[in-house]
């Protein structure tokens, strides 16, 4: 999904969730600890104050930064179970 961010900027959390099929709560919470970690931004959609769009953050490059998040991959396991 960390890469998911990167290729589809400015996403909803229901396109994402669509993408990866992991559920809307995976998904809100992977988008929250992107945020955590700076390597994520949540901005208002400009046309619908009320949805929240997701992108990641430039210098938060996913090829150079995949071993950080592996244990995100973790973390979808056991909710998942």
């Amino acid at each position: 999904m960390f890469i998911d961010v990167f290729d589809h900027p400015y996403s909803t959390i229901s396109e994402i969730t669509t993408r990866s099929g992991l559920l809307i709560r995976q998904v809100s919470t992977a988008i929250a600890k992107f945020r955590k970690l700076d390597v994520a931004e949540t901005p208002r959609d400009p046309k619908d104050g009320k949805r929240t769009l997701v992108k990641g953050k430039r210098d938060a490059a996913p090829k150079e930064s995949m071993m950080r998040y592996e244990l995100i991959d973790d973390v979808f396991a056991r909710v998942a179970n």
